[in-house]
């Protein structure tokens, strides 16, 4: 007989992969930055609201994903070289207390949501549907969203843009698209955490079957599209800081000089065999930096 492991904590917290979770807590922190610059009204507890539910969200989609993978046999003890990508390689846990812990997951973000809709409308519903259906398809299913091409894509636009956009909506009452041009950077840096991670993890996801774009487009064309996407998101801070958010732009300075020797290395990445911890550090820098300074510039805008 079959001997399992109990899912303790620590287990739970390397399955929801924490660490990843910046991608659903700047964007919540852009909405509402975004929000308060238009003049609404800051409320603790939509903020507190939201985001809970943006990560409660994520933390679904990490676990499911890491399941997902193991089920599909994606990583093995050989591959691995992080924690969240062997705790279910390593241990033997029951699958349905895996499931069950998705599912209450789930449950406690859909809780959020509802309670969001019934305080905010109508709108909120639409984007949490459009975030819920995508959370499903990206990892499950017959097709999976991850093993493709459009991985990089539909993550920044839901992640990097539906967030903010949902914040946004939830906190000033309506919905304006034009939120998601300003969360450009946003949806950037969370496509390129995506690219990163699927640039480490070429040859295992050749050989699981995976067809993500750095495989299909190829190891140099891949290069250059992430070379390009570091560039773009660099530059879109000060194209939008300058023409929406100028009184904020003294702030460029010091952007640009704790910004650059991050995105050098970025730059140099792809060209050399570095451990997936050390890319991945890289990148969360990256990615904290543009937002963290973009968010400040938005904010200083509003104040001043």
């Amino acid at each position: 007989m079959s001997t399992y492991e109990r899912l303790t904590p620590k287990a739970v917290f390397s399955l929801v992969v924490p660490q990843a979770w910046i991608s659903s807590i700047l964007p919540v922190l852009t909405g509402a930055m975004l929000s308060i610059h238009y003049g609404t009204s800051f409320s603790p507890t939509l903020f507190y609201m939201l985001l809970a539910t943006a990560i409660l969200m994520q933390a679904a989609a990490n676990c499911s994903n890491n399941y997902c993978d193991f089920r599909n046999k994606t990583d093995q003890l050989e591959n691995c070289d992080s924690p969240e990508q062997s705790i279910l390689v390593k241990h033997k846990f029951r699958q349905r207390d895996i499931i069950l812990l998705i599912i209450g997951i789930l449950i406690f973000a859909l809780g959020m949501g509802i309670w969001l809709v019934l305080m905010r409308g109508i709108a909120l519903l639409i984007i949490g549907l459009i975030g819920g259906v995508t959370l499903v398809l990206y990892s499950a299913g017959p097709f999976p969203i991850c093993r493709t091409p459009l991985g990089e894509l539909v993550s920044g636009l839901v992640m990097g843009g539906l967030i903010p956009l949902a914040v946004y909506t939830g906190m000033n009452g309506t919905m304006d698209f034009h939120v998601l041009l300003l969360a450009i950077p946003s949806i950037l840096t969370v496509s390129l955490m995506m690219m990163t991670n699927n640039l480490c993890d070429m040859e295992k996801d050749r050989t699981a079957g995976r067809r993500t774009l750095p495989i299909v487009i190829g190891k140099y064309a891949a290069r250059a599209v992430y070379r390009m996407l570091i560039t773009i998101s660099f530059a879109s801070v000060y194209v939008l800081v300058i023409l929406h958010f100028s009184d904020g732009a003294f702030l460029l300075g010091f952007f640009t000089v704790h910004v650059i020797p991050v995105f050098l290395r970025l730059w140099h990445m792809p060209d050399i065999l570095q451990p997936r911890h050390v890319c991945m550090g890289s990148m969360l820098k990256f990615n904290l930096l543009i937002n963290f300074y973009y968010i400040a510039m938005i904010g200083l805008d509003a104040l001043l």
